[in-house]
């Protein structure tokens, strides 16, 4: 019998992500700096996670954020397999809209293919607000509407239109969107 989420911890980690996903493109849009306090919403095994925890540095910290106990295993062995101090990772597993992060916390509030997965939208980005600092950033990185190859079904994803209006009705400007590739684009939003 197959565990839904070891099969998927090990796509989350795997090749073929890194070939659609640069994690280093991806991040170096974010300007994340030595000391900086990042938020992985929805964090999974930990693709974006350890990557966050070595940019910024023995000073910044990484609350990794996911509701799965599956996933949050293979984060904290993924972790430890990659030599990051475990310290500089704030592991928590509870739904991303009730984190626990203390308020105002946050540089960099960062969901990665996950906006379109959470079920009371409003609700999450409300937290979301809730912990970013004044002048923090919310980055919504997601998969574009016309790729096909792989990803989460067509019906389900957000175009980039309505996650748009989404955050924005919500009090996220979006301050500029990027397309990351053929496969996703990314959404940066500041406090309205």
């Amino acid at each position: 019998m197959h565990n839904w989420d070891d099969e998927a911890a090990k796509r989350l980690m795997s090749e073929g992500r890194k070939s659609l996903e640069d994690v280093d493109a991806i991040l170096a849009e974010l300007n994340l700096h030595e000391g900086a306090v990042v938020a992985d919403l929805g964090c999974g095994s930990g693709y974006f996670t350890i990557p966050i925890a070595s940019r910024v540095g023995g000073t910044g910290t990484v609350y990794a954020v996911d509701s799965s106990r599956s996933m949050m295993l293979h984060l904290k062995r993924n972790v430890e397999a990659a030599g990051v101090d475990l310290g500089r990772i704030i592991m928590l597993e509870t739904d991303a809209a009730r984190t626990g992060i203390p308020d105002r916390a946050v540089d960099v509030a960062f969901f990665a293919n996950v906006l379109h997965d959470i079920g009371y939208k409003d609700g999450f980005i409300n937290e979301v607000k809730r912990i970013l600092k004044p002048g923090g950033m919310a980055v919504d990185y997601d998969w574009n509407e016309e790729w096909k190859e792989s990803g989460p079904p067509m019906e389900i994803r957000l175009r980039r239109k309505t996650a748009r209006e989404l955050l924005e009705k919500n009090g996220l400007k979006v301050a500029c969107a990027i397309n990351m590739g053929a496969t996703h684009y990314m959404l940066m939003c500041k406090l309205d």
